[in-house]
């Protein structure tokens, strides 16, 4: 009673929020179905079954009052929850995830939207790895799990007051190495759905701006410092602490579209286990140099970063690495950084730290 009296002043709260502010707001309800996608062809191990789902998500359209809202095509925002159940209790059990939501328009007519949603968040899985009770889930060693959905959807009569949602996804669960086994548990589902508008008319659209629209192309000069924990061996093995210092160069090629380059100084524990005798604080230190690509939208930038080492004891010069990272500048000067550490999108582990522009910064029309 008190979780369903919680979700009804939060649902009242949001649609509240929703009049007042003049934008259109959608409350969406879908069904999800899907097998596990076998990735690491354990089917011989496990007996996998049709997962099925339910989600709830409510969204709101961008009004149109910042640059980017345009170069978008004003895309629609908002927060999710799910309830999944993985077809197999005794062994993968079920999940409650809660997400971020980012519904991109690729085609936008009177009668259908076909949109890029992109989803990501946190999960709570009701099974995982035990060595004596569960020893044949080995996609999953943590109860917590980050969690991502990607997918198409084909919305119908989407000017309407209800619309219809068809849709093909992509959903993976995983801890980012923290606990292992991580494999990380990947759905393909299809979800049908319906969508309601709050307000019963559409919203006005502010008019693009176009003097606030100029591009500062100066190279913007980023400073970070960041912190992960990875688990390696076997699971309950030994955990690492890992930490970053990351400075990168950025400059801005279109108006969505950023590219740079940077430096990254890494210490990882776990590299301990690739040295004889000494394995000092230093010894443990590598260096490499990254490219980058990314999108920005406002206040957030994502990007992905594919770099090789310059000196490392455990790493040879051939060696690469990458990074999904995804930063919110919280003024001019300070961002916030989260980052995903992978070697071919195999995950080493999650960071999250804090970093500083440097320099001069001017006055950034698109934040």
């Amino acid at each position: 009673m008190k979780l369903l009296l919680l979700a009804t002043i939060w649902i009242i709260t949001l649609s509240a929020t929703a009049q007042e502010s003049g934008r259109d707001a959608y409350w969406s309800v879908d069904y999800l179905r899907g097998p596990v996608y076998d990735h690491r062809n354990l089917a011989g191990a496990l007996n996998l079954g049709i997962t099925q789902g339910v989600g709830v998500s409510y969204l709101w359209r961008v009004d149109g009052s910042e640059p980017w809202h345009h170069y978008y095509r004003r895309p629609k925002l908002g927060v999710a929850a799910y309830y999944e159940d993985f077809g197999y209790p005794d062994v993968l059990g079920k999940a409650f995830s809660a997400a971020l939501v980012s519904d991109f328009h690729i085609v936008k007519r009177r009668f259908f939207d076909f949109d890029l949603n992109i989803q990501a968040g946190a999960a709570y899985l009701t099974k995982k790895f035990d060595a004596r009770t569960n020893n044949l889930n080995l996609y999953i060693g943590a109860k917590a799990s980050a969690f991502f959905r990607f997918g198409f959807e084909l919305v119908a009569m989407p000017e309407s007051r209800v619309s219809y949602v068809a849709g093909l996804n992509f959903v993976h669960y995983s801890n980012g190495a923290m606990k292992l086994p991580n494999l990380g548990l990947n759905l393909c589902q299809f979800n049908l759905g319906a969508r309601m508008r709050v307000k019963k008319e559409l919203a006005e659209v502010r008019e693009f701006d176009a003097s606030a629209a100029e591009i500062d192309r100066r190279w913007r000069y980023q400073a970070f410092l960041s912190f992960g924990c990875r688990e390696q061996g076997t699971p309950l093995g030994d955990k690492y602490f890992v930490t970053t210092m990351a400075f990168n160069a950025l400059r801005p090629v279109t108006k969505k579209f950023v590219a740079g380059v940077g430096f990254d100084l890494m210490r990882d524990g776990s590299d301990a286990n690739d040295l004889d005798g000494d394995n000092g604080f230093f010894k443990l230190m590598s260096g490499g140099i990254h490219g980058s690509a990314g999108l920005e939208f406002g206040k957030v930038y994502a990007a992905l970063e594919i770099g090789g080492y310059l000196f490392s004891e455990v790493k040879s010069f051939f060696d690469m690495y990458d990074r999904v990272t995804v930063n919110y500048n919280f003024n001019n000067r300070l961002i916030a950084h989260v980052g995903l550490r992978t070697f071919l999108m195999k995950a080493y582990y999650i960071e999250w730290g804090m970093g500083v522009r440097i320099g001069s910064v001017g006055t950034d029309k698109n934040n």
